[in-house]
């Protein structure tokens, strides 16, 4: 996409605002008020900005993250008409050639999201929603550090990122005011972190002139990277981690949150990892360290039922001891989610548990073991589990030999096991549908750490 120059324009020559900030705005929100300036619609300007040769489409709506090339050509057409060539850096266009838009939206769309305090103190002629509330995994508002909210605070509808700027300050459903005083969630220290590296990122991909991070980047630092995980036995793991399968290079496009764990295992930042690569890779890997968190799926809710299901393995893997644990199909099933999207939530989680599940013992054992298993389910089932003790439960393992039947020595690995599940599986349930699911993430993050939490 080559910048021209544009001696008479169409539309008014507004310009971008915040370019070369973490503050950049993105360009769904300057075609907002390219829309509030000249009275057309947001669907009226995307048909103007429509390549002749896309005729039987619907008109493309514009946004900051969503790479190809029919966005590509309607940016062109917008700079055209506006007489503005630096349009592509209101959004993520620089990395366009290494970076995929896994994560950085659902299938819904994108949910707008506000800080509340800057819209309490909202001023439509200097003020736009910068690009980084776009981006989910972004939490607080980099001005005012509050947490960034994606509904009304009075009935819980979410708002269209489309709505007219005159518009956006108050809740399309009940006309309730969007802006208050904000709350600040307390959170891993990594988050913070992350904050960060993606305002510094912003910043570099709003500044006028950058020209896109070559594909090859990948490639510069991924034999060395490869070779620093495989030293310190933890390749699989990072792979998985990745998102990535058994064997694949690293030199395909890669998602935002890999991206940042990438630079997160090697200590650097991701400007240096894009602009750098092969001089941040003579930084040591560093493995997990302290308060790290691989970063998660953003649009899950803090009562969805996959962070049950991460509590839960978490749990089971902290707790297990010498007991039998069951498959993650079992451990699913119970909770009520997909094994796939608690895979694609946190793969980390789910490697450990599958690894431990397989290496617990043969596999002969292990079917046998799973037999016990669900009989001693069976069993407890219809008891309240704060009764479900080793000791309250001694007859067990020889109720479970009789009725499996399997020997005494896989009844009783099975049925202990059964009980330190059972116990915890009823505490998964509880965070997912009581109170306690209101409590936040770093609640359901760190609490395998320790004991069950209250």
């Amino acid at each position: 996409m080559e910048q021209v120059s544009f001696a008479w324009t169409a539309l008014p020559s507004l310009k971008l605002r915040g370019l070369g900030t973490p503050l950049a705005e993105p360009i769904d929100y300057y075609v907002l008020r390219m829309s509030w300036v000249t009275g057309w619609s947001v669907n009226q300007l995307a048909t103007l900005m429509q390549d002749d040769r896309e005729e039987g489409f619907g008109p493309l709506r514009p946004s900051c993250h969503i790479f190809g090339h029919r966005r590509e050509a309607q940016i062109s057409a917008f700079e055209q008409l506006s007489g503005n060539p630096d349009l592509r850096y209101g959004t993520l266009w620089v990395l366009k050639e290494v970076l995929n838009t896994k994560g950085l939206y659902r299938q819904t769309g994108v949910p707008r999201r506000w800080c509340p305090v800057c819209y309490q103190k909202w001023d439509n002629d200097t003020d736009w929603e910068p690009l980084v509330w776009s981006i989910p995994y972004v939490s607080c508002c980099p001005t005012h550090g509050c947490d960034l909210v994606n509904a009304c605070p009075s009935c819980g509808k979410e708002q269209s990122r489309d709505t007219a700027l005159g518009l956006r300050l108050r809740c399309e459903s009940c006309d309730a005011p969007l802006g208050g005083e904000g709350t600040k969630t307390e959170r891993a220290k990594f988050y913070d972190w992350v904050d960060q590296e993606i305002l510094k990122l912003v910043a570099f991909c709003s500044t006028p002139g950058e020209q896109l991070v070559p594909a090859d980047t990948l490639l510069q630092f991924a034999e060395e990277f490869e070779n620093h995980a495989r030293s310190k036995g933890i390749l699989q793991k990072v792979r998985r981690c990745l998102g990535m399968q058994r064997g694949e290079a690293f030199n395909r496009s890669i998602s935002l949150s890999a991206l940042i764990n990438f630079s997160a295992l090697l200590g650097v930042s991701v400007i240096d990892l894009l602009s750098r690569p092969k001089e941040a890779m003579s930084a040591p890997l560093l493995d997990l360290w302290d308060g790290f968190h691989w970063l998660c799926d953003p649009f899950a809710e803090k009562n969805d039922a996959v962070r049950a299901a991460r509590w839960l393995a978490k749990k089971v893997l902290a707790r297990r001891g010498r007991w039998y644990i069951p498959s993650m199909r079992v451990l699913t099933k119970d909770i009520g989610v997909s094994a796939s999207r608690l895979k694609a939530f946190d793969p980390e989680s789910y490697g450990a548990y599958i690894d431990a599940y397989l290496k617990q013992c043969r596999p002969a054992t292990r079917y046998t073991r799973g037999v016990a298993f669900a009989a001693a389910r069976n069993e407890i089932e219809d008891q309240n589990p704060t009764n479900c003790t080793h000791s309250r439960m001694w007859w067990l393992p020889h109720h479970v030999e009789k009725v499996a039947p399997v020997n005494l020595e896989d009844a009783y690995y099975a049925s202990y096991g059964a009980i330190v599940y059972w116990r915890l599986l009823a505490h998964a349930k509880s965070h997912a549908q009581g109170a306690v699911a209101a409590k936040e993430d770093i609640r359901w993050t760190e609490s395998a750490q320790t004991g069950i939490a209250a």
